[in-house]
């Protein structure tokens, strides 16, 4: 039904352009190039939106890809036999099925917070200077 619409649509905008220039060019001259452009335009417009859509596609698709490739942690199955690489997510039931044993293994997640601090520079002297003359006088007594 959208592409009898569109037909109509471009076969009433030719023949208000054939119309229009029909003294200069002739009726059906005007129409015909009217039509030409129309189609013409039509699917230069949408090759370009088809590659638009496409290259989104792809960049979506890499990203997901790197989202799935940060989420993948390898672990040993409790019979020794066999090593798994599997998409490990927090939140969710993470169970797999071992190909060696036959036992379904629930993979779970622990979070522990750990606090960053940064060194900080005391009375002019760095925190790397310290660490450094800790390391010589550790050397000298040795």
């Amino acid at each position: 039904m959208i592409i009898v619409k569109s037909l109509f649509i471009t076969s009433v905008i030719s023949f208000l352009f054939g119309f229009g220039f029909r003294n200069i060019t002739g009726f059906w001259e005007a129409f015909s190039i009217a039509y030409g452009i129309q189609v013409v335009t039509a699917f230069v417009y949408s090759s370009y939106k088809l590659t638009t859509n496409n290259d989104t596609a792809e960049e979506f698709n890499a990203q997901i890809q790197e989202l799935l490739d940060m989420s993948r942690v390898t672990f040993e199955c409790p019979c020794n036999n066999n090593r798994m690489t599997e998409e490990i997510f927090v939140g969710v039931d993470n169970i797999f099925k071992c190909e060696k044993c036959g036992n379904d293994i629930k993979v779970d997640t622990k979070i522990d917070p750990v606090l960053q601090t940064t060194p900080v520079d005391i009375k002019g002297v760095s925190f790397d200077s310290l660490i450094k003359e800790k390391d010589e006088k550790e050397q000298s007594y040795n």
